[in-house]
């Protein structure tokens, strides 16, 4: 008895995060919080820390796609109706092409 109470507390506690992340977002990355993620997901951090590592960053590009995750529309847009949001509302990601600096 006491083991199931155990495994429904869990449950619900799952739940709970779950619902907390959809109402307040949660960060993504490994470090920060969800303010200081939209820095360290930004275009100026990633060139400043590739071109810090020893590669050149020869062009950066929007992947052209609009990102909902699972609690709104999720797997009810197709891709071509991401492509057309992306270019209004922004695209979920950026794409780096590098070169290892030779210098």
């Amino acid at each position: 008895m006491q083991l199931h109470e155990s495994r429904r507390f869990q449950l619900n506690l799952g739940h709970a995060r779950h619902l907390r992340g959809n109402l307040w977002p949660i960060r993504h990355g490994e470090r920060g919080n969800l303010l200081t993620e939209v820095y360290y997901f930004s275009r100026h951090y990633w060139v400043r820390l590739f071109e810090a590592t020893g590669w050149n960053v020869e062009w950066v590009r929007p992947n052209g796609l609009f990102y909902t995750g699972e609690f709104l529309m999720g797997a009810h847009l197709n891709i071509s109706a991401r492509c057309q949001l992306s270019r209004f509302l922004g695209s979920a990601c950026l794409i780096y092409a590098l070169r290892p600096d030779r210098t």
